[in-house]
């Protein structure tokens, strides 16, 4: 299924969008993808949030799930092809999503190892700490990855071939 939406009025310059109609167009699609709206139409809905299509939309946060298996590297170049990252977990709410999300199957985190002077060390690839109370992880050590299956979060070869999931925020309309 697939939504058209046209503005009731054209610009002269058809690549120019005015704001009303901008506004007009959010508001259609606000009808069309957020049930949250009265039927008045002039509600705001600021939690009216989306996700490209193939993404789960959970909390604020949109999630792909691979069909098949790759290296972490080359999910991590996947997942930056889509403008996302490999998965990250910050919480305990996020855990139970992605618990619910990997079932029975292995998925790579988007926790590797970095060597800081002499000692190894667990790094998010978005930058952020790595909280061992969240989940314990053997290692690091060189060449590790993380892995996850529903709680079980396991130290692997980052050349192993595991499904991968993407995250990115959604979209706010």
């Amino acid at each position: 299924m697939y939504l058209v939406l046209q503005p009731k009025e054209r610009a002269e310059d058809t690549t120019t969008i005015t704001s009303a109609t901008d506004s007009e167009f959010k508001l259609q699609l606000k009808r069309y993808m957020c049930s949250s709206l009265s039927h008045s139409g002039t509600e705001d809905a600021p939690n009216c949030k989306i996700c490209p299509n193939d993404w789960e939309l959970h909390r604020d946060i949109c999630y792909w799930i691979s069909q098949g298996r790759k290296t972490w590297t080359e999910s991590q170049d996947d997942c930056k092809g889509k403008n996302s990252t490999l998965l990250v977990i910050q919480d305990q709410q996020e855990m139970a999503i992605v618990k619910n999300l990997t079932k029975e199957t292995r998925y790579w985190l988007g926790l590797t190892t970095a060597k800081l002077s002499e000692e190894w060390t667990w790094e998010w690839v978005d930058g952020s700490p790595f909280k061992g109370e969240l989940f314990s992880i053997s290692g690091p050590e060189a060449n590790s990855c993380g892995v996850i299956r529903q709680n079980d979060v396991n130290s692997d070869a980052c050349s192993s071939l595991f499904h991968w999931m993407c995250m990115k925020s959604a979209f706010q309309i």
